[in-house]
């Protein structure tokens, strides 16, 4: 019965009436419709009562409420402003305002046992679900960084690109030549206030000209982790073709190709740059998945070893438990 005066109100308030047409109003599963001398606060009352009144289905048509199974259609001989007078429909305003902060409060309390916010409780800490992105991923950001879940953990959206400043801010290292500041040297060893910052960003060509050591510290300076083998195929599976392969080296910007992405939502996880997971092989190469604008791919987990040096050819991407 609560869930009849919320969705009445909103419906009634915001739909524009015409002064020809009957009441008519279809609450779920329940019709009711105007007979000769009724007045709107006749109908409204009855329908709070929950009086089934004659049906009236002409020219119906069907509004969305607060859920799909409470669906509304509403048409008055009663313009606006006089149901925005009737005492009715001010005491359902009163009402509506009364229930809101209550509503609001158990969203809160209901996030806080899920360890996060209304609109964070699917998130790591520090992000906000995006939810724009399609039903069947779970896509969350914090800035322009976005990380999308895979199973227990979370994966970057796009290949890593290295700021100086934390949340994909200041200076971006590693465009197109091997710029790093001397407080970030190849080994990772750095000094000062921190490393660079690993970023997940769309639209920006991926870093590169980096060690192994490097992206490893900074997916650290960003609460992250180099992805291991076994994260980097599970987050890979169903990556679609075609994807920036065997192009002469030619990059694309993070997520140019709307149709490589994974099932899990993660971009560009084959071709652009290879990408370097935190596994060693027997010799202490460097293992590296996904293939490259450099060179040609024979299946989605190509596993070639490469060394930790610096490179053009190699990226890396972060995840997060």
């Amino acid at each position: 019965m609560k869930l009849h005066w919320i969705v009445l109100i909103v419906a009634v308030l915001t739909l524009g009436c015409t002064e020809s047409e009957p009441v008519v109003i279809n609450a779920g599963d329940v019709s009711y419709g105007d007979t000769p001398g009724k007045t709107v606060e006749d109908v409204l009352d009855e329908v709070s009562k929950g009086t089934n009144l004659p049906q009236h289905t002409h020219k119906a048509t069907d509004i969305t409420g607060f859920d799909t199974a409470a669906r509304l259609a509403v048409h008055s001989k009663y313009n606006e402003s006089d149901l925005k007078a009737s005492p009715t429909i001010k005491a359902l305003q009163v009402t509506a305002n009364t229930l809101t902060p209550k509503v609001a409060k158990l969203e809160s309390d209901v996030a806080a046992l899920s360890g996060g916010t209304p609109s964070t409780g699917l998130c790591p800490t520090g992000y906000t679900q995006d939810t724009t992105a399609p039903s069947w991923n779970v896509v969350c950001k914090k800035g322009l960084d976005e990380v999308v879940k895979v199973g227990d953990f979370w994966v970057d959206r796009y290949e890593m690109s290295i700021t100086s400043g934390a949340g994909c801010t200041g200076k971006q290292f590693g465009i197109s030549n091997d710029d790093y500041p001397s407080t970030f040297p190849d080994n990772g060893a750095w000094s000062g206030m921190s490393p660079p910052y690993a970023c997940s960003q769309k639209g920006v060509l991926p870093s590169s000209y980096t060690t192994f050591y490097q992206q490893m510290q900074a997916c650290a300076a960003s609460g992250k982790h180099i992805c291991t083998s076994a994260e980097w195929m599970n987050a890979a599976m169903g990556t679609g073709i075609p994807c920036n392969l065997n192009k002469g080296g030619a990059l694309k910007t993070t997520g140019a190709m709307p149709g490589c992405h994974s099932s899990w939502g993660a971009f560009d996880m084959v071709g652009n740059l290879a990408e370097r997971v935190a596994d060693f092989d027997s010799t202490g190469n460097i293992q590296a998945r996904g293939g490259s604008a450099f060179s040609p791919l024979t299946t989605t987990f190509e596993t070639t070893n490469v060394d930790s040096t610096t490179t053009n050819t190699n990226g890396a991407r972060c995840c997060m438990r």
